[in-house]
């Protein structure tokens, strides 16, 4: 669990268990993205999302 905490933080909060899980195999544990995402949840690590662009050009 302090691994998966490790590298959320270090991503500054950006990564979600997709990019944890590739992070983590780099470092020889073999996790799986969804037992991550499991974890995520419990500790409740949320990843920022993107916003959308808005387009206002009209034609």
């Amino acid at each position: 669990m302090q691994l998966i905490q490790d590298e959320f933080e270090k991503s500054n909060k950006i990564y979600g268990s997709p990019r944890i899980a590739k992070k983590l195999k780099e470092k020889n544990h073999n996790v799986s993205h969804s037992y991550i995402a499991r974890i995520m949840k419990r500790l409740n690590l949320r990843s920022k999302t993107r916003k959308k662009v808005q387009s206002y050009h009209r034609f």
